[in-house]
């Protein structure tokens, strides 16, 4: 069974507009691989509450940024990350 880490990236939105905010989540799966980790995610209603203001906020899933499958790794060694720029994060907040 194989065990993989993802990081996905979900935004905020108040009252239905994008703030600019991202979240970026590490979450573990086991016996999926990326595309199904992707499907998975997307099938997940966003987190939604309302601010002190009253406004409905909503963190939505953008995107899966990474995904890493391991198996038995060692102390310190980096099983999953990404890089990237200021300006491709940008394009994922409109």
């Amino acid at each position: 069974m194989s065990t993989a880490l993802a990081i996905a990236a979900y935004k905020a939105e108040i009252d239905g507009k994008a703030t600019g905010s991202i979240d970026f989540q590490v979450r573990f799966f086991q016996a999926l691989d990326e595309e199904q980790a992707k499907l998975f995610l997307l099938g997940e209603e966003p987190t939604c509450y309302k601010n002190e203001s009253g406004e409905l906020v909503c963190w939505c899933f953008e995107r899966l940024v990474a995904f890493s499958e391991y198996s038995d790794p060692e102390n310190g060694e980096e099983l999953v990350g990404f890089i990237t720029n200021s300006s491709e994060i940008s394009t994922w907040l409109k």
